[in-house]
């Protein structure tokens, strides 16, 4: 085998050295030159009996022969019978000397490292820290969620504590009140023992006294054997009645772990801002499905992961708010034609309610089984009804004080402990606000007018729903989250966001399950977005 570089300048050396890097044969002469020459300095030679060069070396077409130039239009190296094979029928193949073609190739190389590291290995430099960052946060958010709790337990064990010590003192106080009852006692018996006594030794005494002492004596103390020992209390001590453990009212004390996880979604024929669930089996779901600017009610199934469409119902009217009565009947509010109807099997509409010249908006059963529902126009109300729609029994309009309670009400639903929470309307500035009904009559609790980062202004609340714990979750339609408020008002975090797909949330509602139901607008469509909400 002879030297290749020797071979480019027409001479014959034998070849001793290989070069791995190029791969090339040399003899003693090139493979000094070649190593002293700049770019080929760290190549590896071998000596040529170790067979690296009879393998590396060989053409991958000819097997006898040894590669001697490089195709540019192919992309690999060839020998000597492969070159006119790729000159002929007009090919004009271009070829590279090996070590010219290494040293494009080695440039190419380069540039492709050069890539990485200044384009690449940045995104992921920087990805690397940004997640170590949120590491840091998480770990930081889970370590104060853990001292929320601990806290919210000593609270809990703190009054646990005074509760217990306080009838503890009640049994101490019973104890004292009783022990002072039976010492006084003990001391009328101990001075009536006394007396006996002393009855005792003057009658052994006058044995031997005159006839006349005894007489006196028995005639003065006649009425000693009357006397009879003080009587005894009955003792009736406090009793203790253990309380039972009852997980939900301990929950609405201690709090509860929210994990908002994504379960599942589904395309709607309108956007969703009404979302009614009455859960058939731990399995099945009726859902109902209505939009304030749509006259047609969506009827649906769900089955674990599934929703099945079961019909599309024609109202013809503009169901600006949904509820479902006792005997499983749907009652709708028809804005524009100021009536509550309640919804035929059949899709006919009978109305129970004529409002005046109030437009009804949002629509509920309440804890009584009344219908309560949202009454606007030039001002606003809440209108109770009996069931049967035939008589109002309540509304509230005013407060103790005379003043007005609500302004446009939009939507309304009631919480465990009783209150109406109620999205009400002001000129162009949306707010919730809680009611409170007493026998005195009717009060404000709260209102809320907006998340930690949101203006008046830009607070469009659309969809209410309360939780089994009280706590309030409201969608705000205009800055795409849904938002979580305490019982009293307080804003407590922002539940779902863009983070989570959610982008311009309507109706909420949750199922006996604790699942959280989202309405979303897409358009002329709508989306239908189900999350794990409690952790149980």
């Amino acid at each position: 085998m002879f030297c290749k570089q020797c071979e480019m300048d027409s001479c014959e050396n034998e070849a001793l050295w290989f070069c791995r890097n190029c791969p090339l044969s040399l003899c003693d002469r090139c493979k000094d030159q070649h190593l002293r020459t700049s770019i080929w300095r760290n190549h590896v030679t071998v000596p040529i009996h170790e067979g690296g060069a009879l393998v590396l070396n060989k053409c991958r077409f000819h097997q006898n022969e040894v590669i001697t130039h490089f195709c540019v239009d192919c992309d690999h190296t060839v020998c000597n019978m492969c070159i006119p094979e790729h000159s002929s029928n007009g090919k004009g193949h271009i070829f590279l000397s090996l070590p010219e073609a290494k040293s494009k190739k080695i440039s190419e190389l380069d540039k492709f490292r050069d890539i990485i590291l200044e384009k690449i290995q940045p995104t992921f430099e920087s990805t690397k820290n940004i997640l170590e960052i949120k590491q840091s946060e998480l770990k930081g958010k889970l370590e104060q969620l853990l001292e929320e709790i601990d806290a919210q337990k000593q609270i809990m064990i703190d009054n646990i504590v005074k509760i217990s010590d306080e009838m503890k003192n009640c049994v101490k106080q019973y104890e004292k009140g009783y022990h002072q009852e039976m010492n006084d006692i003990k001391t009328a018996i101990e001075e009536g023992c006394e007396k006996i006594s002393t009855v005792n030794k003057q009658c052994t005494d006058l044995h031997d006294a005159h006839l006349d002492a005894i007489s006196d004596f028995l005639r003065e103390k006649s009425d000693f054997e009357t006397i009879n020992p003080p009587s005894l209390p009955v003792i009736r001590p406090p009793r203790f009645l253990p309380g039972v453990f009852i997980p939900l009212p301990i929950k609405r004390q201690l709090g509860c772990l929210i994990l908002p996880d994504h379960i599942c979604e589904f395309q709607t024929s309108f956007p969703p801002n009404n979302i009614l669930i009455d859960d058939i089996s731990s399995t099945c779901s009726h859902v109902v499905l209505g939009n304030s600017y749509n006259k047609q009610l969506q009827d649906l199934e769900f089955h674990g992961t599934t929703l099945g469409n079961k019909e599309e119902v024609r109202t013809n009217v503009f169901t600006a708010g949904l509820a479902k009565a006792e005997d499983k009947t749907l009652i709708v509010s028809d804005r524009d034609n100021h009536r509550i109807l309640r919804v035929m099997k059949n899709g006919k509409c009978e109305k129970l309610i004529d409002t005046g010249w109030r437009h009804p908006r949002g629509i509920l059963i309440n804890n009584r089984g009344e219908i309560v529902v949202c009454l606007s126009g030039i001002s606003g109300k809440i209108g109770i009804y009996s069931y049967d729609g035939k008589c109002k029994k309540r509304e509230i309009e005013k407060d103790v004080s005379g003043r007005s309670i609500v302004y446009s009400p939009q939507t309304i639903v009631q919480n465990y402990n009783g209150d109406y929470i109620i999205i009400d309307k002001n000129i162009n500035q949306f707010l919730i606000l809680a009611v409170h009904v007493d026998t005195s009559g009717y009060r404000k609790r709260w209102t809320f007018q907006g998340g930690e980062k949101v203006k008046n202004a830009d607070f469009h609340p659309q969809g209410l729903v309360c939780d089994k714990l009280g706590n309030i979750l409201i969608s705000d339609s205009k800055n795409g989250e849904v938002i979580i408020l305490s019982r009293d008002g307080k804003y407590l975090d922002c539940l779902l966001t863009s983070e989570n797909g959610i982008s311009k949330p309507l109706g909420l509602a949750i199922d006996s399950s604790g699942k959280l139901w989202v309405g979303q607008n897409e358009g002329d469509e709508g989306k239908l977005a189900i999350f794990k909400y409690f952790k149980d």
